[in-house]
């Protein structure tokens, strides 16, 4: 997920090099990156029909404010097994203070709640928020590639190419559902 990070970070730098007033207003760079966020896609287009097993065919990143938001990942659900290995993230590899609730935010366009997450605090100040299907990391944490790729690697179990293992029980539902009429 570096990768993401660099390149909303290159596009950032090109964006400010195009225009005289520096600081760019967020506005302007919330609305550039809403239109086109950085992608990665997956690779092959045997995977394409995987959005069973994988929420979509691609993961994309986003500046809003003063974060980078990574979204369209795996649904994840914070229970005892989960919490576990973001602490170990959180305070073992990227010394965080503590991690701390983050109430459900009504959606803009909605109405209804979002999800809650979880906040990580480092000198005072949040560095990062996981939610179920997202993370938001702050643009002044020097390590914010790094936290990417361990949350990504270690919580959310994403990956460029499905497993074999993921790729096999595809298979396995999509026969059965030609088999057995879909059900």
């Amino acid at each position: 997920m570096s990768i993401i990070i660099s390149e909303l970070k290159k596009r950032l730098k090109e964006l400010e090099a195009k225009h005289i007033t520096r600081p760019i207003p967020s506005i302007v760079i919330e609305t550039e990156f809403s239109r086109k966020p950085a992608t990665i896609m997956y690779t092959s287009s045997e995977y394409k029909d995987l959005t069973e097993i994988f929420k979509g065919s691609s993961v994309k990143g986003e500046i809003l404010g003063d974060e980078y938001i990574i979204y369209n990942l795996p649904q994840i659900s914070f229970d005892s097994k989960t919490f576990k290995k973001i602490e170990d993230i959180a305070y073992g590899k990227f010394k965080v203070e503590r991690i701390v609730d983050v109430p459900p935010i009504p959606h803009p366009r909605y109405g209804r709640e979002t999800s809650a997450g979880l906040e990580l605090i480092k000198d005072g100040k949040p560095i990062a928020t996981i939610y179920s299907t997202r993370f938001h990391i702050n643009i002044n944490f020097e390590a914010a590639e790094e936290l990417a790729d361990e949350l990504i690697r270690e919580v959310y179990r994403f990956e460029e190419k499905p497993s074999l293992l993921a790729i096999l029980i595809w298979k396995i539902k999509k026969f059965l559902k030609k088999r057995f009429g879909g059900k």
